[in-house]
């Protein structure tokens, strides 16, 4: 008889901020990091970035969280030419 694998409950909860290494970039262009074994989706993360983040959403088989803070930028990031990037998400000029 074949077992199935136990899913284990998430200890981290929503609300939380962790200091995260982004690892990859998804599908979505949202950075992924590891903490536990798990994947957590991080909003406007780079590979290379160490972040910390908020912890917006947590699901069995997913984890969403926000950046609150570039601590170590990756080679990659740039700095915005336009002030308005961050609300209006930016245009074709950028």
């Amino acid at each position: 008889m074949m077992s199935l694998p136990v899913q284990t409950k998430s200890k981290l909860k929503a609300g939380e901020i962790l200091t995260l290494q982004v690892e990859e970039l998804s599908p979505k262009a949202q950075g992924i990091a590891m903490v536990g074994g798990q994947s957590v989706f991080v909003k406007e993360g780079l590979p290379g970035d160490q972040v910390q983040a908020q912890l917006t959403r947590v699901r069995p088989n997913q984890i969403e969280a926000k950046l609150l803070k570039v601590e170590s930028a990756a080679p990659e990031r740039v700095t915005p030419l336009c002030q308005h990037f961050g609300p209006c998400g930016g245009c074709d000029l950028q």
